[in-house]
């Protein structure tokens, strides 16, 4: 299995070239600094080398050196220093705070990995600073729209392919085999569909049946893999959008995207035994409503119920913890013997290791302590606001979005998606959905 993931001097040459590509289009054409962001950040979330998820950052940075050279030649040129707005001076602040964490938890355990997590959170602060300095042409939500919409099909085809291949070559469960190798979690691999549904309903309102095709068509590859891989939140997020769409759609635009869904619903669930379907779609609709009553129920998961337990025993030592937390990447030593007293007792049968993996925002929590929650939790309320004061009715369905990103952290570990602080950050990418939001942010 081991030589299955090597990386070879082959993959290694052909991700430097890509990079390389990727920095002197900018350098020469950075008028495609939003498309090239959007879609590498979209096309490759999921994406592992040997079990690390570095693959979007490697070409953010690569966006944003073509950047500087640009810079460098004279062909764009920074704007003057405006006023920072509160919502731009908050994100900074969290980003800040974050980076000072990641050099705190670097003095106390001496990690060399968590240099990663400092050119992580600088990449982010610049990349801010890059969209703030820089008058790039603003592209129209449908232009937006398509670029997400592409960049998801082929990163969701890559991904369903991917499964496959494994589940044909190693037997049944083999799709499971891959996660944490050559791509991450399906909880994690599949967080594009924060953007990509948004567009999906976009697409749906093009007068171009061509255009709406495609739209459709996604959806419904959308659903394949929510049923291949078995994630609940997928099919989640998609009822809460598309009922969330319904006003700005209609139930003329509406209707063939739920025949689609049912079909593709029906087609996986029933094929097989026709009989007893009222017993199955009880237990299908059992199970989606206890995980969307996650946080509002005690009918909870106990993993992760155990993990927010754990977390919060963590941080409770004293007050410095409770607000400062342990710094970035100490989760993974901190919470070892607490994880190993609490699943003693609750799941005897589980072994903890070691090091120990979190699969909620107990990481989070752990490493920045209350101070980075409020700082987090903050931002995402700016953002709300800041979409509430524009018209039409598309914002309901990017404010349902933003606060289905905050949901996603109870869910599974994102803090180190690049795409999280792009879509969330102050003239971002949520934003370009609704090209009036954020501009002045």
């Amino acid at each position: 299995m081991e030589n299955i993931f090597s990386i070879t001097l082959w993959e290694i040459l052909l991700f430097f070239v890509s990079g390389l590509i990727v920095l002197l289009n900018l350098a020469t054409r950075p008028r495609f600094f939003w498309p090239i962001l959007i879609f590498l950040n979209v096309g490759t979330s999921g994406l592992m080398i040997k079990g690390y998820c570095f693959i979007e950052e490697y070409f953010t940075i690569c966006i944003l050196l073509g950047i500087f050279l640009a810079i460098s030649k004279g062909t764009i040129k920074l704007k003057k220093i405006e006023k920072i707005s509160f919502f731009r001076l908050v994100f900074y602040l969290m980003i800040f705070y974050f980076l000072a964490q990641t050099l705190r938890g670097l003095l106390i355990l001496r990690d060399w990995k968590i240099l990663r997590w400092v050119e992580y959170y600088a990449s982010i602060a610049i990349l801010l600073c890059v969209i703030s300095r820089i008058d790039f042409p603003q592209i129209e939500s449908q232009k937006t729209s398509k670029i997400v919409s592409v960049s998801g099909f082929i990163y969701l085809v890559g991904y369903l392919i991917h499964g496959c291949y494994f589940e044909f070559k190693l037997g049944r469960f083999g799709r499971w085999a891959m996660q944490g190798i050559s791509w991450s979690g399906s909880s994690y691999a599949l967080f594009p569909l924060i953007a990509i549904l948004p567009a999906i309903i976009i697409l749906l309102k093009n007068s171009s049946r061509k255009v709406r095709f495609f739209g459709w068509s996604l959806a419904g590859l959308i659903a394949i893999l929510a049923h291949f891989y078995e994630s609940r939140a997928s099919w989640i997020l998609m009822i809460i959008l598309f009922i969330a769409a319904l006003p700005f759609l209609g139930m003329k635009k509406i209707v063939p995207l739920l025949i689609i869904l049912l079909s593709v619903f029906t087609f996986f669930f029933f094929s097989n035994n026709i009989g007893n379907i009222l017993e199955k779609v009880n237990i299908r609709i059992k199970a989606l409503s206890e995980s969307a009553q996650f946080l509002i129920t005690k009918e909870r998961d106990i993993d992760r119920d155990l993990q927010l337990k754990i977390g919060f025993e963590a941080v409770n030592q004293n007050i410095g913890t409770l607000l400062f937390g342990y710094g970035v990447h100490s989760n993974h030593t901190v919470l070892v013997p607490i994880k190993k007293r609490f699943y003693s007792q609750y799941l005897p049968d589980t072994k903890v290791g070691d090091i120990v993996r979190t699969t909620t925002f107990t990481a989070l929590l752990v490493d920045t302590g209350l101070i980075g929650i409020l700082f987090l939790t903050a931002n995402f309320l700016l953002l709300i606001f800041n979409i509430m004061t524009q018209r039409g009715l598309f914002k309901f369905i990017l404010i349902t979005d933003a606060i289905l990103i905050f949901f996603w952290f109870f869910i599974t570990n994102i803090q180190d998606i690049m795409l999280l602080y792009l879509m969330i950050m102050p003239g971002g990418l949520i934003t370009k959905f609704f090209p009036d939001i954020g501009l002045n942010a």
